[in-house]
Order: structure tokens, then C-alpha cells, then sequence
């Protein structure tokens, strides 16, 4: 009888040399396609939208009718700088931006900011408010721009309705310093304003004065030249320059 180490290694070899018959065969089906939205959602999350985007563009191409595909490329445009192209994906995806519309909305009107085309920004602002009155960031940013073109009372109603709306937001302590200046400022416009009124009704005064007076003088001056009148010695005189010879 052998050694049972001697079965052992007999055992041994010969699954080295035909383990491979032994062992279950593994499966040769294809693997699962990669979820290409999915993977540019990962990309995103880790802050890489250069790498996002153009995963995000073939998402988008295939499903054209996802509305956060849309809010994401925009999203990374804007990340790398390119905000007309960010402008363009959010307007070609409004339509489908279903809750998300005033999402769409307010980030138009921060990139239109950026290009600091106002009018345009306050559009996209009233829009979003239009469609979300309780949403912060539109009031905040269109304060703004009410600021920079110089509608202060607006300014101030905005910034209150955001304070309102965000009571511990980190920038309160400034918006009440802005607050405070638009006042001041409002005060000495409107004290200029009545001083400016003031001097006019001034002016307008002594303009009057002035006519009155040079009038008056006119008046006096012209009572010297009356026209003739019957019973005076100029007539007699005039008749005697006239006199018919018989």
C-alpha cells in the first residue's frame, strides 16, 4: 500500500495538469452596456465637467426629450466658462424642464448677469418669481441689478423679501449694510430734488419779476407817443400845412 501522501500529491498533480475540466465554465455572454447618463452624473458629482460634458452631449442625443440632461450640460458649459453655450442649452431645454422650470429660469437670468446683459437677467428673473414667488435667489440678484441701475426703492423691497425668505443666509450682515446706504442715498436724492425744486420756483420768479418790470417800462415809454386827438394844437397846425388856394 502506498504512503497517503503519496495519494496526496498524485490528487495534487493531476489538478494542476486538468483542474480546468473540473472547474465550472464561465460565462461568455457579453457585458452590460455602461449607463452613459449614469457615468456622467459620477463624473459630475466629482467635480470633473470637463470629462462630463461630452458624456452628458451623447446622453442628451439619445434621450433629446430628458429635461435634466439639459440642466446638467448647461450646468457644466457654465463650469467651463462657456456661458453663451450654457445660455442656449437651458433655452433649448425649457420646454422640457417640467418642475424644474424655474431651476431653468433662475439660472438664465444668472448667466445673462455674467454678460451683463440686465434686461435680459430681470426677465428670467420675473419669470422665475412668476412661476416660484418663494424662490430666494431670483430677489437677491435682481436686487442687484436694480442697485447698478440706480431703482433703489426696488432695490430695498427685494433685498427685505430675501431676508424674509432667508433669515440665517451668511449674507445678511451686507444686505442690511446695502440696505442702509440705499436709504442714505434715497434721503439725498430727495433733498437735492426739492432744493433743485426750490431754486427753479426761484428763478422762475425772478424771471417773472423781470418781464413785469421791462414791461412796465414799455408801458411808461409809450405814453408819450399817443395818437392825435381833436381840440389840440397839433391838429390846428396840421390844417394850416394843408390849406387849399383858391
Amino acid at each position: 500500500m502506498r504512503p497517503v501522501w503519496v495519494h496526496f500529491y498524485s490528487f495534487l498533480a493531476a489538478f494542476v495538469l486538468f483542474g480546468s475540466t473540473f472547474l465550472p465554465a464561465q460565462s461568455t455572454s457579453p457585458a452590460e452596456p455602461v449607463n452613459i447618463k449614469e457615468k456622467a452624473l459620477d463624473l459630475f458629482m466629482y467635480n470633473k465637467p470637463a470629462e462630463a460634458l461630452p458624456l452628458f452631449e451623447t446622453a442628451l442625443r439619445q434621450s433629446p426629450d430628458d429635461g435634466d440632461l439639459y440642466l446638467y450640460l448647461a450646468t457644466c458649459y457654465e463650469q467651463l466658462g462657456d456661458i453663451e453655450a450654457s445660455i442656449r442649452t437651458f433655452e433649448q431645454g425649457l420646454s422640457r424642464a417640467g418642475g424644474k422650470k424655474t431651476h431653468f429660469l433662475h439660472n438664465l437670468g444668472n448667466n445673462y448677469y455674467k454678460l451683463e446683459q440686465y434686461d435680459q437677467a430681470l426677465k428670467m428673473y420675473n419669470q422665475a418669481l412668476q412661476a416660484n414667488s418663494r424662490l430666494p435667489g431670483p430677489y437677491l440678484n435682481r436686487a442687484n441689478i436694480f442697485v447698478r441701475q440706480g431703482d433703489y426703492m426696488e432695490a430695498i423691497a427685494d433685498y427685505r423679501v430675501f431676508l424674509n425668505l432667508e433669515p440665517n443666509t451668511e449674507q445678511r450682515e451686507n444686505i442690511e449694510k446695502m440696505i442702509n446706504l440705499l436709504n442714505d442715498k434715497i434721503v439725498l436724492a430727495e433733498r437735492q430734488r426739492q432744493e433743485e425744486e426750490r431754486l427753479r420756483r426761484e428763478e422762475e420768479l425772478r424771471q417773472q419779476e423781470l418781464l413785469q418790470q421791462v414791461l412796465d417800462s414799455l408801458e411808461e415809454s409809450g405814453e408819450e407817443t399817443q395818437n392825435l386827438s381833436a381840440g389840440t394844437g397839433d391838429v390846428k397846425e396840421y390844417e394850416q400845412e394843408f390849406d387849399i388856394v383858391d
